[in-house]
């Protein structure tokens, strides 16, 4: 039944399984000559409150069959805007900037509608809602255009955007869009050391009726060192709302049999902390070089929270992502803990494994962790301690009475009496 209601969503969107999922989209000026360009596959994930205080999640595509109707080219004093209407009072809405040489994407804006009850069933709020967030986006020399092939994400609160198939240019010149691409981080590749391993020749040596041969030899392969733990914090303003120290290391596989699994530590002097606070979603990201790590925590019945989603990009070999998780659950108000090295399934070819962990995406005070929950590994091994002392004890007092026993029944027989 999902899978059908799903399938009518796309249809009615404009992205059947007969349509490409692509939005294409220009915008004129005066002379009726290409302004602004855009060209994407562009997917909405909104997580919302049903009636009856559950939490449900929407997701579908932006449609080919879009309006400009507010797209702006833009001149001297004013920056382009595209602006894109469809469906049921839904927007999104992207503000670019520029100086002499060099533009980029500034804010982007999604406006979605609670009342459209075909995508948001049964949802609690109605009415119309907006999110915006300025993006950290490379500056575009003019002349150039902005591709990214393999997926992007933009989380912001309770909604996440995956881009995909991406062409965009503003401040295009004599209405041609230009052939010259700036190409994504997530598309430029990377060459990554290949295992090798070498293998000793066989030698024979000739001597009357004597063979000898060098055994082959491979060398042992050297193991991945265990991650850095690092110290990643989120503000809003001059004001922190997210805490995390951990050790993360990626597990992935770039091949659907899952025969290539690559590991890769994150390396917490090399990356880049950015991300989102707010009531219900809070996010972190992680950008290392061509990779990026993007952990989403969600708040469960107002008095928990845990980990929600996971997305990964690493220098266009490897996207994934999963936004149904349910991992590091703590109490609103305090932080998740656990020291112990834990290995979580984010997909079947995604694993993230954590050392030393510590986390608190909400009502972080004073810069500091709150009061800490144990995950389960940790609290498992606090027990053994105790009990390890309390075996020991009792097997001591046991010794000791069977030694008194002993001796009792030792003095008694030994004993005569003389007439």
């Amino acid at each position: 039944m999902e899978s059908y209601k799903n399938l009518l969503l796309l249809i009615v969107l404009g992205c059947g399984v007969l349509q490409s999922c692509a939005m294409r989209a220009e915008v004129y000026d005066n002379n009726n000559e290409t302004c602004l360009y855009a060209d994407m596959e562009l997917q909405f994930t909104i997580k919302y409150e049903t009636s009856d205080k559950n939490m449900s999640t929407s997701s579908f595509l932006l449609p080919s069959n879009v309006s400009t109707t507010g797209s702006t080219c833009g001149d001297n004093t004013t920056a382009p805007l595209l602006k894109l209407d469809f469906g049921d009072g839904h927007s999104f809405t992207v503000n670019f900037t520029h100086n002499q040489t060099v533009y980029h994407v500034d804010v982007i804006t999604f406006v979605y509608n609670t009342n459209d009850s075909l995508i948001f069933p049964n949802a609690s709020a109605k009415g119309v809602f907006t999110v915006a967030s300025k993006v950290t986006m490379p500056d575009l020399p003019m002349d150039d255009y902005y591709k990214c092939v393999n997926p992007e994400f933009l989380i912001i609160n309770n909604v996440t955007m995956k881009f995909s198939n991406v062409s965009v240019q503003a401040y295009i010149k004599d209405g041609n869009v230009s052939k010259q691409a700036f190409e994504c981080d997530a598309d430029t590749p990377t060459t990554l050391a290949p295992n090798v391993t070498t293998h000793a020749p066989n030698v024979t040596t000739h001597a009357p009726n004597v063979t000898t041969g060098a055994p082959i030899t491979t060398p042992v392969p050297t193991p991945i060192p265990k991650p850095e733990t690092g110290n990643y914090l989120v503000k809003t303003g001059n004001v922190t709302c997210l805490l995390a120290d951990m050790g993360l290391q990626l597990n992935f596989s770039t091949t659907k049999n899952q025969s290539g699994w690559k590991v890769i530590n994150i390396v917490p002097n090399d990356t880049l902390t950015s991300g989102t606070c707010g009531i219900d979603t809070s996010s972190l990201k992680l950008q290392e070089n061509q990779m990026m790590v993007e952990l989403v925590f969600a708040v469960k019945n107002s008095t928990k929270f845990y980990l929600n989603g996971v997305n990964v990009s690493i220098s266009g070999q490897f996207a994934d992502s999963n936004n149904s998780l349910e991992y590091w659950e703590a109490s609103i108000g305090s932080s998740y803990m656990c020291n112990k090295n834990q290995n979580f399934k984010i997909t079947d070819n995604l694993f993230l494994t954590t050392l030393d962990l510590r986390v608190q995406p909400f009502n972080v005070t004073d810069n500091k962790f709150s009061t800490v929950e144990d995950c389960l590994a940790d609290k498992k091994e606090n027990y053994i301690v105790p009990i390890a002392v309390g075996v020991a004890l009792l097997v001591l007092v046991i010794i000791v009475i069977v030694a008194y026993i002993i001796g009792r029944r030792r003095n008694s027989n030994s004993g005569y009496e003389h007439f």
